[in-house]
């Protein structure tokens, strides 16, 4: 479980340093459609408020770590690494 932890840590940390993807709007909403959520429901799952999962699914703001953190606890089967960054991003 601890070296799950670490690998999201270090997931995010790179995400956070290098982020250079506007949030594609059908990235995150096709997420959450997939999971029969609406956006209340997908943000009273995740613990936050409807007008910040809105705001990232348009654009408007990027999402912050514990944003990504969430996401991962709620959805590990999401690749945060192609929702946020485009291809041309290196990684370790």
């Amino acid at each position: 479980m601890t070296k799950t932890l670490d690998n999201i840590v270090t997931i995010l940390d790179t995400v956070l340093t290098n982020i250079n993807k506007e949030v594609q709007v059908s990235d995150l909403r096709k997420l959450r459609q997939s999971n029969n959520f609406t956006m209340v429901g997908f943000a009273r799952q995740l613990g936050i408020s409807q007008s910040y999962v809105q705001k990232i699914e348009y654009g408007i703001v990027k999402p912050s770590r514990r944003f990504m953190e969430l996401l991962l606890m709620h959805f590990p089967e999401v690749d945060i690494k192609a929702m946020f960054f485009d291809s041309s991003t290196q990684y370790d």
